[in-house]
């Protein structure tokens, strides 16, 4: 039997020329590059370019009369917050209770909302309490009314961007709330949980606020607010008066039966009453409310749970008692 040994002369690679064999290489190089996804070479920004761009940022800032008046008041410590351009809206979430003294916080505000108008929150926040003169509604001749024998001191002044002013006074304590044509029509107060938008910010109408020249915070310090004009916002307390009771009900349960199944409540609440109102020796309480079962319940209670009645009452009383002039001292 005769076996057959295949050979081949020469492999194929031995017939193609080492130029040619170069060419493919290179052709599939190429190709395999261009289905690759372009990576871009990442650069890291020298440090002289990372100054740069900060001194532009700040640049920017001292550029930014909004950011810089806000950033003026925050070191007085009025609170500030940013409002709409040529607004009053507060930007802010929490409206004047957002008010600021943080400066990044207040950068970045207004890195955000570059033209934003400047809002100072009043109030105790800011040790401020302000009076809104109101040109368009007779401000003027209103301040001129009040100011009738007892002028106001010398203190800082705002004008506002619709012909007013903002006169400052410092905040008495306590609780001042904000009032709308109060003490006269024209005049307005704002105090706690209010705010005053402030030079340089831009009124709706286009106008600027500006701050007074003679009444600078550079150059004149927030006054005290007067006594006669505190008096006008805090009206002396009157007395309360006392309240009349209704008494039908208490009434009713010393002239009717009370029932079964209501002695125990009905006694407790006699009780109550007498311990609340008469202020007297216990046992002559008692005794009360042990004559009042004998003679209104049906049938009466036990004596001894007459007495367990009253002796829980006057221990509640006791309680209320010490824990009201405890915390009273």
């Amino acid at each position: 039997m005769m076996c057959y040994e295949h050979r081949t002369s020469s492999r194929a690679t031995d017939r193609i020329s080492a130029p040619v064999a170069s060419a493919i290489v290179a052709g599939l190089i190429a190709a395999d590059a261009a289905r690759a996804p372009v990576r871009p070479r990442l650069v890291a920004p020298s440090a002289a370019a990372v100054l740069a761009d900060f001194d532009a940022a700040r640049e920017a800032e001292a550029q930014n009369e909004f950011l810089a008046a806000a950033l003026d008041y925050a070191a007085r410590g009025w609170r500030v917050l940013p409002c709409q351009p040529r607004g009053k809206a507060p930007l802010v979430k929490g409206g004047c209770h957002a008010g600021t003294v943080d400066p990044e916080v207040i950068r970045g505000w207004w890195r955000r909302w570059p033209t934003a108008n400047v809002a100072v929150a009043t109030g105790g926040a800011s040790d401020l309490i302000v009076l809104d003169v109101d040109a368009g509604r007779d401000g003027y001749e209103a301040l001129a009314l009040l100011e009738q024998g007892q002028p106001l001191p010398n203190t800082v002044v705002f004008r506002t961007g619709g012909g007013g002013e903002h006169w400052l006074f410092r905040h008495p304590g306590g609780y001042i709330g904000n009032t709308v044509d109060h003490p006269r029509d024209g005049l307005d107060f704002r105090g706690d949980g209010g705010y005053i938008i402030a030079p340089p910010s831009v009124h709706p109408s286009g106008g600027r606020y500006a701050i007074d020249v003679d009444h600078h915070p550079d150059d004149v310090p927030v006054a005290a607010l007067p006594d006669w004009l505190l008096a006008l916002l805090r009206p002396p307390e009157t007395p309360p008066q006392p309240v009349a009771r209704d008494t039908s009900s208490w009434l009713g349960l010393l002239e009717n039966v009370i029932p079964e199944g209501r002695r125990n409540a009905s006694i407790a609440k006699v009780a109550g009453l007498l311990f609340r109102r008469c202020y007297c020796d216990p046992a002559v309480i008692a005794a009360i409310v042990h004559c009042v079962n004998e003679a209104r319940c049906r049938p009466p209670l036990p004596a001894e749970d007459v007495d367990r009645i009253a002796q829980s009452i006057a221990r509640r009383e006791a309680q209320r008692r010490a824990s009201r002039d405890g915390g009273n001292r």
